[in-house]
């Protein structure tokens, strides 16, 4: 019965492989490497531990992992990609606290990867070409803190299948590469946090249509461009703290996407917001401009009408009059005071002179400021 068995499964892989090269069969393409994947007991996926020093690699079912750590050489990378693998298609290759050095056209040899994350392994400069072999797989790829400089983004639509980029700690100071290149719908998620960035091009992201999560945290933005979100029709979160802003002109915050959740605007030098400033806000958008330098002065058209937003939903809200940016207890807070609706969607603290601003007098500021539109006096 068992020899009966295995015949019947021997047949069955070959008709699985007939299959695979039979182009008039509707089904899936079957290959040798997928046949090869249901005999999972009999494979070797990975060389010698003593070959693969000083990195890792495990597999099961049809997939291949590769982990370094400490490679203090790039030839030693190249020793360990070259060693003989069951198959060439393999899924992730982490690479961290090394030294790589450049990484030229035949770094990969004949390997490919869905995942390659080569994180602070002291990589100067990506040659042309040199992730072409992963142009039909790549789907994950981490540079970050790699003293790059520069970054091939020409090169990125090649990469069909690539979601998330990250490149933060690279010590980019340009982007401008990204602009009109075709759309690549893909791409998810951008990671360009702790660079070098001072400005950013009016229509850099037009070919990133379909990111969710954009991260340009820590670098040393100083303005951003009206409408410059407008594109980013999937936009989910965007992080744009530690950075040098000190004006917030009108459309600055322009936005198509329905599903914004989170825009963290902590810790930048704001100093003005005008106007017209915020457009297409989501309902549960949590915003945070604390630790900025606002000042005292929190004007309705300004503040309002995101405001109004942000309170028709119990998710929302918005974070200004906080650590940083403190109110005078006057006419100026009370359009927001007086509403609970608003109240309890803006992260209040004090005013200038220390009162709580949940404290106010909602009866007084109704009296001396909504129903006598001419008061300006502080009431506190």
């Amino acid at each position: 019965m068992a020899s009966a068995l295995k015949i019947s499964f021997k047949l069955f892989l070959v008709k699985l492989i007939l299959i695979g090269t039979d182009s008039s069969v509707s089904s899936p393409n079957w290959t040798l490497e997928h046949s090869i994947i249901l005999q999972d007991d009999n494979i070797t996926y990975c060389p010698d531990s003593y070959d693969m020093f000083p990195c890792s690699c495990g597999g099961s079912y049809g997939r291949i992992y590769i982990t370094c750590y400490g490679i203090v050489d790039g030839h030693v990378l190249d020793r360990i990609l070259s060693l003989p693998y069951p198959y060439s298609n393999m899924t992730q290759l982490d690479v961290y606290s090394s030294v790589v050095g450049d990484l030229n056209s035949t770094f990969l040899y004949d390997n490919t990867f869905e995942t390659i994350s080569l994180v602070s392994s002291g990589i100067t400069s990506i040659g042309e070409g040199a992730f072409d072999h992963c142009q039909s797989m790549l789907r994950h790829l981490s540079l970050g803190g790699n003293p790059l400089g520069t970054f091939p983004f020409d090169q990125l639509p090649q990469f069909h299948q690539l979601e998330a980029l990250g490149l933060g700690s690279t010590k980019l100071s340009d982007i401008s590469g990204l602009v009109d290149l075709p759309p690549m719908f893909n791409m998810d998620d951008l990671q360009l946090s702790s660079n070098k960035l001072t400005h950013l091009p009016d229509n850099v992201f037009f070919s990133v249509p379909h990111l969710g999560f954009l991260n340009l945290a820590y670098n040393s933005l100083t303005s951003l461009p009206p409408g410059v979100f407008l594109p980013l029709v999937k936009l989910q979160m965007l992080y744009l703290n530690n950075n040098d802003i000190h004006h917030l002109p009108m459309g600055s915050f322009w936005f198509s996407t329905p599903i914004l959740r989170v825009v963290d605007f902590r810790y930048n030098k704001l100093e003005q917001v005008d106007p017209d400033v915020f457009s297409g806000i989501d309902h549960g958008t949590q915003f945070d401009f604390s630790f900025n330098q606002l000042g005292n002065k929190f004007p309705f058209e300004v503040y309002g009408p995101l405001v109004h937003t942000v309170s028709d939903y119990h998710g929302g809200y918005i974070d200004i009059i906080g650590t940083g940016n403190r109110p005078e207890c006057d006419c100026g807070v009370a359009w927001f005071v007086t509403d609970q609706s608003y109240l309890d969607h803006v992260l209040v603290s004090r005013c200038a002179n220390r009162t709580l601003i949940t404290k106010l007098n909602k009866e007084v500021l109704l009296e001396e400021c909504i129903n006598n539109s001419t008061a300006t006096h502080t009431l506190w």
